[in-house]
């Protein structure tokens, strides 16, 4: 058995989406959910060292984004990096992938 899979072409430019979203800091990784109304970005903001947080922002009836928001804890954990890789279909659930700090002793 096998299975055939079709190109995966990456076409699409960045876009920036405002001062809501995009900051003056690095950011990475934004996730959408599959309705178009939740984005999940990944950002490097200066006050929490060399890590990074998930933060999330939606997308309103009049088509402009909410202000993103740092998501919080449980799924930001101080002394980790995390991110959002995808969003299940139903949109009830989130991949996460962490970088957690060893502590040895």
């Amino acid at each position: 058995m096998g299975f055939a899979q079709a190109p995966i072409v990456f076409d699409a430019e960045p876009e920036n989406l405002g001062s809501t979203v995009n900051s003056e800091y690095s950011e990475i990784s934004p996730t959408i959910s599959p309705d178009g109304k939740t984005l999940f970005i990944t950002r490097y903001p200066p006050d929490n060292g060399d890590k990074n947080n998930i933060w999330v922002s939606y997308l309103q009836t009049n088509g402009e984004w909410t202000l993103a928001k740092n998501i919080g804890t449980p799924l930001n954990v101080p002394g980790s990096s995390t991110s959002v890789q995808s969003v299940t279909p139903d949109g009830n659930t989130i991949l996460l992938s962490n970088l957690y700090k060893y502590f040895d002793g």
